[in-house]
């Protein structure tokens, strides 16, 4: 496929999976859910690691680990280091920290149910490229499942042949909350966060503390439209 917009780039990687037609038709869908989703957990602003020495120099930061230099000010000019604290231009030693050794995890369940079939599939297609992105970019796991299926028939990661069962997933179940009950009690607490892709009557199910929503409907017009 030929080089799609620069806009486009941070998905560029997930939209090449599709010719370039369809990539720049889904594209409008993606970028939108990827604003709604947001980053993984902030993942690149938060250290979670254990402290390792110094690794240069922050804005921010503990007193304790002011520069020596910072402190010459308050010697030599106390009005100068007032004035630098005030507008935050005093410099810190930034803590160096050892990342686990676990990567983050991100677990999204597709409902593959009657009322998901048709147009709100695009929206499937739409939002698992957006995830995907949004895991490469914080370097974490991706895993993914049927709602109505069982959590033994988990998937990780995603390709073309990952978006091909996606789509070709279908049931004539509504799924119900012992499949999101299951899912959470195999998967959910190993979980950074997880995401439920479906219908009007999935964000009824139970534990919505546990989980988060991407809303896919068709709507009922003379036209067929879906809204997410």
């Amino acid at each position: 496929m030929s080089a799609l917009p620069s806009p486009l780039k941070p998905w560029a990687a997930q939209l090449a999976i599709l010719q370039r037609e369809l990539a720049l038709a889904v594209a409008p869908w993606v970028q939108r859910l990827s604003l709604g989703i947001g980053p993984l957990s902030d993942a690149e602003s938060r250290p979670t690691g254990a402290p390792d020495g110094y690794d240069g120099v922050a804005r921010k930061g503990s007193y304790e680990r002011l520069l020596t230099t910072e402190w010459l000010y308050a010697d030599e000019a106390p009005d100068e280091f007032l004035r630098r604290a005030a507008q935050g231009e005093h410099l810190f030693s930034r803590l160096a920290v050892r990342e686990p050794h676990h990567a983050r995890q991100c677990l999204v369940l597709f409902d593959s149910g009657p009322a998901q079939l048709g147009t709100p599939r695009i929206a499937h297609l739409a939002a698992f490229i957006a995830f995907a992105a949004r895991c490469e970019a914080a370097h974490a796991k991706l895993s993914w499942g049927v709602l109505q299926s069982s959590p033994s028939f988990v998937k990780t990661g995603f390709d073309k042949e990952q978006a091909q069962a996606l789509l070709k997933s279908r049931t004539t179940r509504e799924a119900t909350e012992l499949d999101l009950a299951g899912w959470l009690t195999a998967f959910g607490a190993a979980m950074d966060d997880v995401w439920l892709v479906g219908s009007p009557a999935s964000c009824a199910l139970p534990s919505a503390a546990r989980y988060q929503l991407v809303e896919a409907s068709e709507l009922q017009t003379e036209v067929r439209r879906v809204e997410v």
